[in-house]
């Protein structure tokens, strides 16, 4: 999922050969390993489009939507509708072993 850069943040793979950490993944959000077994379509696209809404204290970027954004330098949101869905689908990919 490189449309929301999800890897800065979090671990999205492991290496099945060496059970390690695919290079140059983030680890300050939750890995992503598994999450389309974990979590709907529905809870996902919440996570991607504002977390706020699912927990105030996260500090994951609302990457489809500008409420409580003040003066933002452009008025879009970082991520269009159709690359929120995008993001979502490649996350849904995810499944556990």
């Amino acid at each position: 999922p490189s449309q929301g850069n999800c890897v800065t943040c979090h671990v999205i793979g492991v290496d099945k050969h060496t059970n390690t950490r695919m290079e140059k993944q983030g680890n300050f959000g939750p890995a992503l390993t598994g999450i389309g077994s974990k979590y709907s379509r529905a809870q996902i696209t919440q996570w991607v489009t504002d977390a706020r809404k699912i927990n105030p204290q996260t500090m994951m970027p609302p990457y489809g939507s500008l409420e409580g954004i003040e003066k933002p330098n452009d008025m879009k949101t970082i991520l269009s509708a159709e690359q929120i869905q995008s993001v979502v689908d490649a996350l849904l990919t995810l499944k556990s072993p």
